[in-house]
């Protein structure tokens, strides 16, 4: 690995391990060797259906998608449009109730993001403030809970769009 401090590791649907650092991210299979697949600072990859978007929080853009150098091995970071200066964690969410819809959301300053493509928009109007993580309820398929600066607020995807639902008491964003 390019250093030793790690952020985040994950498995893939082949069991390979996708490792997060400062410099970079790597793909790891555990039965081959290391693959560096950039040299970018990174602290969050998500690998959805085949294109890799990564959370960065010291670059000045936070939200990348990696495009794939053949000469080299190495991705190159493309910067997204409309991107935050800082993000912390990308993942997918299944659209409940539709066929393999799926939306790729990034926990990010000032808020939550939406990847569409290669441009990124805020999912609320509110400002929430810094938000570094996002997870998906298992009871109810159609809420995120984020975690930030200010607490944990659930968030519910319903009629097409996002509603922020929910603050800790005596929070106001």
């Amino acid at each position: 690995l390019a250093e030793q401090t790690t952020y985040r590791v994950f498995e893939d649907a082949e069991g390979a391990l996708w490792i997060t650092q400062a410099r970079g991210f790597a793909r790891v299979d555990v039965h081959s060797p290391i693959s560096i697949v950039s040299r970018t600072s990174l602290f969050a990859v998500l690998n959805h259906k085949g294109t890799l978007y990564g959370a960065a929080t010291i670059s000045g853009a936070g939200l990348f998608q990696y495009i794939p150098n053949p000469l080299t091995g190495i991705a190159t970071a493309k910067p997204l449009a409309g991107s935050p200066s800082q993000a912390w964690r990308v993942i997918a969410f299944p659209e409940p109730g539709t066929q393999g819809k799926e939306q790729i959301l990034a926990a990010a300053s000032d808020g939550i993001y939406r990847i569409q493509g290669d441009s990124v928009t805020p999912i609320l109007k509110e400002r929430t403030g810094n938000i570094y993580d996002l997870v998906q309820s298992r009871k109810f398929p159609n809420r995120i809970y984020a975690a930030g600066a200010r607490g944990v607020a659930s968030v519910r995807w319903e009629g097409g769009r996002w509603i922020l639902e929910g603050l800790p008491p005596g929070v106001n964003w």
